[in-house]
């Protein structure tokens, strides 16, 4: 079994978790920003987003065989794309967030589309690669793979915690318009650094472009073959898609409850910060939840409490705010039993596929990550502002105790229904436990390392040395 990496590493490879700060603003407050600063009307700006969306999408099919097949920079297939990746992201996130508004409507459109595609577009390729080279360093070991990801799941928690005064922020910096772009600067310096050290962590492990065989050329024929001929990835594959769709209609309604509903903006610091404080209380013991109980189990208790707190948030943000940040603490401890592991659910079904067949297409699973979140946020965002404009919204208007109630189900009653959908889903068609899968990725990593033994092959250099396993908590 591969050796137990250290605790540097481990935090090393974790520090992904910048990337989420980085793109904080730009990822949840774009809508925010297009129509309260930008001016734009919802139902304007829903069709170039589900376009930008639609793209995004399309480019998330051809990351995997991108990566294969394209070289950037001069070290391994993946560490080339995260330095070339971490640049892209930062421009971007900043251009999306540049304040047009003395342009026409088209250019205002134009700008925000644009940034919000490429800035997605590149995402696919960092994500890919990140979760490649998880999988490089750790090795076979489930314990080392437990552990990059709950321990980026922790540093998640006290990103979300600083992440909480965003609303605050850009409500009360002294410079208007350009507030949004500020905040979004401060946020993303510690990105780039961060890609650039979980890079370097793979020196001397990670592949070049073509080295591995013709089973590593990975083509979107076969990242559909894959997904079509994979049971247990396509459950988590549909699953996610399900998930991710109900996440972003709440999350594109969700800021204007507090504009217009509860009347001021900077009170959704509240509950965010509340959120974030449980989430860093959360994720020191309910990981440990989730792994007690096994991956499939974590994932289909977390999306039941979503669905039941989602419809319960129907009527209580009705009654007040307060009723809001209650729930929203106690579902915070529900989601960090599952949040460590969904990744590796897709490297299960990798290595299951694997076990099966001979055929390694455990990057392939690993690369279908992304298009659920694409097509959630595509076919989420586009409902969410849809529904949004349904209710009778536009940017200034006074709202009555009828849209509330309509603007009160449609961001989190409906949300909720669709997420009880997923929890059955995902019952009902996953179907491997723990033991199969850490099974079955030992035996995989056995056969393949007397296939290179047999080949008169050795380990690449700078690969750990065989050792006992962790525990998988560093």
């Amino acid at each position: 079994m591969q050796a137990t990496l250290s605790k540097k590493t481990i935090w090393a490879m974790s520090s992904y978790s910048f990337l989420v700060l980085g793109i904080m603003v730009g990822f949840i407050y774009t809508n925010t920003f297009a129509t309260e600063v930008l001016q734009i009307p919802a139902q304007v700006l829903a069709g170039p987003m589900l376009i930008a969306k639609v793209i995004d999408f399309i480019f998330s099919l051809l990351c995997g065989s991108l990566i294969e097949k394209v070289q950037i920079g001069k070290k391994g297939k993946n560490q080339g794309w995260i330095n070339f990746g971490r640049i892209v992201v930062t421009l971007t996130v900043l251009t999306s967030m540049i304040p047009t508004t003395a342009a026409p409507m088209i250019v205002r459109l134009l700008v925000l589309a644009v940034s919000y595609c490429v800035l997605n577009s590149t995402m696919n390729m960092v994500q890919t690669a990140y979760y490649n080279l998880v999988a490089i360093v750790s090795g076979p070991n489930p314990a080392n793979r437990n552990s990059i990801m709950v321990n980026q799941t922790r540093l998640n928690t006290i990103i979300n915690f600083v992440t909480a005064f965003i609303p605050t922020l850009v409500t009360i910096m002294p410079l208007g318009i350009w507030n949004y772009f500020i905040v979004s600067l401060i946020f993303v310096i510690p990105m780039p650094i961060a890609l650039g050290v979980i890079q370097k962590q793979a020196d001397g492990m990670d592949l070049r472009v073509g080295e591995g065989g013709v089973v590593y050329q990975i083509s979107v024929k076969d990242m559909f073959g894959t997904l079509l001929k994979n049971p247990m990835v396509l459950s988590i594959f549909v699953t996610q898609v399900i998930a991710y769709i109900s996440q972003y209609i709440a999350q594109t309604q969700g800021a204007y409850y507090w504009i217009y509903v509860v009347g001021n903006f900077s009170l959704m610091t509240i509950s965010s910060l509340v959120g974030s404080i449980c989430g860093i209380v959360a994720g020191l013991f309910m990981p440990k939840v989730g792994a007690k109980i096994g991956k499939k189990n974590a994932y289909f208790l977390t999306l039941c409490a979503a669905g039941i707190f989602g419809i319960l948030n129907s009527f209580l943000a009705q009654k007040g705010w307060q009723f809001l940040i209650v729930t929203t603490a106690i579902s915070t401890f529900f989601m960090y039993i599952s949040s460590p592991y969904i990744m590796l659910m897709y490297l299960d079904a990798g290595e299951w596929y694997l076990n099966k067949t001979g055929k390694d297409t455990r990057g392939i699973c690993v690369g279908l990550m992304s298009p659920p979140l694409k097509i959630g946020m595509a076919v989420g965002g586009t409902i969410g502002l849809a529904m949004l404009a349904a209710t009778g919204f536009y940017p200034g208007f006074t709202p009555d105790p009828t849209w509330v109630g309509n603007f009160c189900r449609s961001t989190y009653m409906i949300p909720g229904i669709i997420n009880l959908c997923a929890a059955v889903f995902l019952m009902l068609t996953y179907r491997m436990n723990e033991q199969d899968a850490q099974r079955m990725a030992q035996e995989n990593a056995a056969k393949i390392q007397a296939s290179i033994a047999a080949a008169g092959g050795a380990p690449a250099e700078g690969a750990p040395a065989e050792g006992a396993p962790s525990d998988g908590q560093e």
